[in-house]
């Protein structure tokens, strides 16, 4: 039997074992927190340049725009094609002048600009050494063939339209009488016969004086008939209805009243004619109708004074345009 001396001594050492086992055992079963003690060193080492070397870096991009200098008709594809996958393509189908790429890495490109009908523009480039670049594009011969033939038959179908307008416009002022009308005389039943004439759509306003009354109102209608009995030319007669006191009946002659006309037509020319009122209108006679004819045909503003030869009355009055009165005399004429 061993007797050990130091029993005390042994009982420690054998509990300092036995707690050793159990730390060893504890740790390897699980994790333990990582626990800061004054005797805990931290490693101040800088991390190996080859680490950081791997990790990932954004790489710049920039900003490139490509400018026409004329924006052609036709759809246009800008590229700009770099190695893969850098290839970058913008199109337009309307008329844009302005191309702006964005998030542009840089490196080495092929720029190319093509349009139909024009020669492809291609030029190498560098960014960001170059942001922008202004392109002129060169239409190819056969798209200005092309175009020159579509402006040349657009100009002649633009040409026939202005004919065609123009020769309507001709016809409708060819129609207008302005203030002249055409009608027809009544038979004793009131109905319109074959016979046309023309007169004024209103009557002219005038004055008349007599040996009772100075500076009156006086209302004028013309009636211009058309006679080809003569050597079947169509010849104008001209009778001038005069309503005085602006009254509704014009004044009548129970015998034959001369009178002495003067006119002035808007040229300034002066005509003497002679009129006679063998009922209630002064009819121009046959060799001075074609005179007041010819004023009349001038158009403008036609100046009347007339004057009985055989009592003291008086009348003037004007048509303040006579336009257009060549139209309704070729209608009355001619038919058309």
């Amino acid at each position: 039997m061993l007797t050990c001396a130091n029993s005390g001594s042994l009982k420690m050492t054998i509990r300092y074992v036995l707690l050793v086992s159990l730390i060893v055992v504890t740790g390897c079963s699980q994790k333990s927190p990582l626990i800061y003690s004054p005797e805990t060193k931290l490693s101040t080492s800088p991390t190996p340049l080859s680490v950081l070397s791997d990790r990932p870096t954004s790489t710049p991009t920039h900003s490139f725009e490509v400018k026409l200098q004329k924006s052609p008709p036709t759809p246009v594809r800008v590229e700009l094609k770099g190695p893969e996958p850098h290839v970058f393509s913008l199109e337009a189908k309307n008329s844009q002048s302005s191309f702006s790429f964005e998030l542009i890495p840089p490196g080495d490109y092929q720029l190319s600009v093509t349009a139909k009908g024009f020669e492809e523009f291609s030029l190498p480039i560098q960014i960001p050494e170059s942001d922008s670049i202004t392109v002129a594009l060169s239409p190819l011969p056969s798209y200005l063939e092309q175009k020159e033939k579509e402006a040349k038959k657009k100009a002649a179908e633009a040409e026939e339209k202005r004919k065609a307008k123009e020769i309507a416009r001709k016809e409708k002022e060819a129609q207008n009488t302005g203030i002249w009308r055409i009608r027809h005389f009544v038979d004793e039943f009131g109905e319109d016969t074959d016979e046309a004439y023309m007169t004024n759509s209103s009557s002219f306003i005038g004055t008349f004086s007599n040996s009772a009354t100075e500076n009156s109102e006086l209302l004028v209608d013309l009636i211009i008939r058309s006679d080809n009995s003569i050597k079947g030319k169509h010849y104008p007669r001209t009778s001038i209805q005069l309503y005085e006191y602006g009254g509704n009946n014009p004044v009548k002659a129970y015998g034959k009243d001369t009178y002495s006309v003067r006119v002035k037509d808007a040229e300034g020319k002066v005509y003497s004619l002679r009129a006679a009122n063998f009922s209630d209108r002064l009819i121009i006679t046959y060799d001075d109708a074609p005179k007041l004819h010819s004023a009349l045909m001038k158009g403008g503003k036609i100046l009347f004074s007339i004057n009985e030869n055989d009592a003291p009355t008086s009348y003037q009055f004007s048509i303040p345009s006579a336009s257009y009165y060549s139209n309704a005399w070729r209608i009355l004429s001619k038919g058309k």
